[in-house]
């Protein structure tokens, strides 16, 4: 049976490409997609979004990192923040 063809597919051992985490790094909201596993794969943003100007759950959260685990609640994530 042949695999079926997904446009925009890209698969690599233990990465899927919908695993993130959004860190305040420096002040600033910044991005890293992450392994399956959630080990950090590469940042892949630095935002304008100044972590200063975030509820200070928020900033608490960013300190910590978020992981997010849709390309749509990643964006979901940042315009909340903006």
């Amino acid at each position: 049976m042949d695999k079926p063809v997904f446009k925009n597919y890209r698969e690599e051992q233990n990465y899927c490409g919908e695993h993130f985490l959004v860190k305040d790094v420096d002040g600033l909201v910044t991005i890293y997609t992450m392994t399956n596993d959630e080990q950090i794969k590469e940042r892949i943003e630095i935002t304008d979004i100044e972590t200063a100007y975030l509820p200070q759950t928020d900033q608490e959260d960013l300190k910590e990192g978020i992981r997010v685990y849709t390309q749509q609640k990643l964006n979901k994530l940042i315009e909340d923040f903006e």
